[in-house]
This record gives structure tokens, C-alpha cells and sequence, in this order.
């Protein structure tokens, strides 16, 4: 089944599709639901409530949704200008992120690789555990820096294997633009951007580090930098993707990210069941680009935690990614308990 969804994954949709649903029959008896598709499309959140509008079919009368209400758009030169001046906040804050100087796994040249990725899945106590740390450690409202902070001590961790040096790390994550609760067009970007830097000297107090990240995040948002990043994509849909990432990479020398990482909190957590059947997990697995390569996506559905590690062939070993997975685990609970209850699925952005 892994190969199949990895062969979907990897591959181009049909020329005339946007979206693939596909479901597998496994042998225990259950199915997999997997949805595919093109990220001009949708976002991640645009697939969660795509998700949670399948469920309710059947369940429920239609109901009608009035058409998003956006804000005119603006047009003449002091509006332009205006908007070019926020969105030259982005230019700035990368511009702190270049010295000094950060690697990926994956390395600064682009080239074509299969995607691969795995799912660990920590149930019950642990999952208990993982969120009561990252709320000690960031807090209820920034737990995002906790597990970006996990994160990067697993990039660190390979590169120590490796004998190398990362010089520092800079990650970038996804903003939810949507307010929580809100139903929102499912059809429409609901994010904006934010990079995180951090030096290797910081990684080695997970506490502290952690500290180091929400106080940037912060002040990112403090300085409305979430929204100078609207603007900047707003104003990027003029610009054909290749140039728009040629120029990022040019500011940072042929690099994009050390990693992709995300924090989605509850995933599709209205889904509890689909068509008539229970759903026991949700969670999404993103193709990664190269470079940077890799990526470590975390959510929660029900009382799981899901952790998909992404990346291309050529970026990681498979030793490596268990080792980077080993890494996430221990950071997560505190300690290294063999009793612990993981489950490595490998299944792709879907329902299992």
C-alpha cells in the first residue's frame, strides 16, 4: 500500500485533475482514504475542511455558504506603495537569518528525487505527556515553538552523525490566517509565513531554546510581520513560482530552509466518522522540495499525535530517519521509555 501512495505522491496528476481521492482496502480489514492534490488548489487547511465537508454528507440538510467577503482591492500608487513597503518588512527579517550562514540535509541544488516519508503516531499516555511538555515549555497559546525547538535538535542530530555542521538553522512554518472555529472557502490560501532562526550553539537546553523561539515569534507578530507575509504572497501570485523561489534562494546562497515544519494543533477533528465509517486517525504528509529537503509535520487527531517526517531521496538514509524520529520521540516525552506506545504507519496525508 506505502509504495502505491508513495507512487501517487511522487508522480503528476492527471493532466485534467486537481484532486485524486483514492481508497485502499487493507488487510486488517480497514481503509485507508487518501486525498492528493495540487497545493495552487489547496492548503492543508482547505483539505481539513474539505475533509470535515465530506463527512457531513448525508449527515446533515446542505447548507449554503455566501461567498467569502474580501476587502476591494486598492489600486493606485500610494496603495501599491504602500503594500511594497509592507511587504519590505520580509526582506529585512531574512536578512537577519543570513548571517550566519545555514545548511540543509538535502544540500543548496535542486534536483529531481522520489518523495519518502514515514508517520509516527504516539497514543494515550504519551501523547498526554507531549502536549502537558510543549504547554510547560511555550505555553498554551505558542506550543508551536515547542515542537519547532524538537525539531531542529533532530536536523542537528543527523548532522552530528554526519560529522558536519548545520552553521545555524532557519525554519520556516505556516501561519493560520483563518480564525479558529471559522468554516472559511475551502478553495483559498488560509496561510501566511514565518522564519525562526536559531544558532547550534543554542540547541543544546531544549527548555531554553524553546524560550529563544517564542520570544521571536513574539515579537514576529508584535511587528505584524504574519501580515507583511499576506501582502508579500498576495503580491507573489503575479510571479511564477520558479522565480519567485529563485529569488529566495539567491538571498539565502542557493538555500530555502534548513527544514519545513508545521504545528497544526487538532486536525480534522470533527471527522469522526466517513461514510459510514469510524475514522481512528487523520493527519497530512507533505512532499518537501529540494533543497531543503526535509520536513517534520505535527498534528493531533483525537488522542493521537502524528508526526510525519518528508524528504527526498538523496536527503536522508532510512537509518537516518529513524534516527531523526528516535530523536523527535525522546525530545517529545522527556526521556527514552521503551514501554512507550509508537506506532510508525506509513501512511500518506489521508485517513486511516
Amino acid at each position: 500500500m506505502r509504495q502505491l501512495l508513495l507512487a501517487r505522491i511522487g508522480s503528476q496528476l492527471p493532466e485534467e485533475a486537481n484532486l485524486c481521492i483514492d481508497v485502499i482496502d487493507r488487510s486488517d480489514g480497514t481503509s485507508t482514504l487518501s486525498l492528493t492534490w495540487k497545493h495552487v488548489l489547496l492548503d492543508a487547511k482547505g483539505a481539513e475542511l474539505l475533509l470535515t465537508a465530506l463527512a457531513r454528507l448525508g449527515e446533515e440538510p446542505p447548507v449554503e455558504v455566501a461567498p467569502a467577503q474580501t476587502a476591494p482591492e486598492t489600486v493606485g500608487n500610494a496603495s501599491w506603495r504602500g503594500r511594497m513597503e509592507r511587504a519590505s518588512t520580509i526582506g529585512h527579517r531574512l536578512n537577519e537569518l543570513k548571517e550566519p550562514g545555514f545548511r540543509s540535509l538535502g544540500g543548496p541544488i535542486p534536483r529531481r528525487a522520489g518523495p519518502r516519508y514515514e508517520v509516527m503516531t504516539l497514543d494515550g499516555r504519551d501523547a498526554r505527556r507531549i502536549l502537558e511538555r510543549a504547554e510547560q515549555f511555550s505555553g498554551v497559546f505558542a506550543q508551536t515553538a515547542f515542537f519547532l525547538a524538537c525539531a531542529i535538535r533532530a536536523h542537528h542530530a543527523i548532522f552530528t552523525k554526519r560529522r558536519e555542521t548545520a552553521g545555524s538553522f532557519v525554519a520556516s512554518i505556516p501561519m493560520q490566517t483563518l480564525r479558529k472555529g471559522a468554516g472559511g472557502p475551502v478553495f483559498q490560501n488560509h496561510l501566511s509565513i514565518l522564519f525562526f532562526g536559531l544558532g547550534c550553539d543554542q540547541v543544546q537546553d531544549l527548555k531554553a531554546m524553546t524560550k529563544v523561539l517564542r520570544e521571536q515569534l513574539a515579537d514576529m507578530l508584535r511587528s505584524r510581520l504574519d501580515q507583511s507575509w499576506t501582502i508579500g504572497l498576495d503580491l507573489a501570485r503575479r510571479v511564477p513560482s520558479p522565480i519567485l523561489m529563485r529569488l529566495i534562494r539567491k538571498r539565502f546562497g542557493g538555500e530555502i530552509a534548513s527544514f519545513f515544519h508545521s504545528f497544526t494543533g487538532p486536525f480534522a477533528p470533527e471527522v469522526r466518522t466517513l461514510f459510514g465509517a469510524d475514522v481512528r486517525n487523520a493527519y497530512h504528509a507533505p512532499a518537501v522540495a529540494q533543497p531543503p529537503g526535509t520536513g517534520i509535520f505535527v498534528g493531533e487527531h483525537g488522542s493521537r499525535i502524528n508526526v510525519t517526517l518528508s524528504w527526498r531521496e538523496g536527503s536522508l538514509t532510512e537509518h537516518e530517519a529513524s534516527c531523526m524520529l528516535a530523536s523527535l520521540r525522546d525530545d517529545f516525552l522527556g526521556l527514552d521509555d521503551a514501554g512507550s506506545r509508537v506506532a510508525a504507519e506509513g501512511l500518506p496525508a489521508g485517513l486511516g
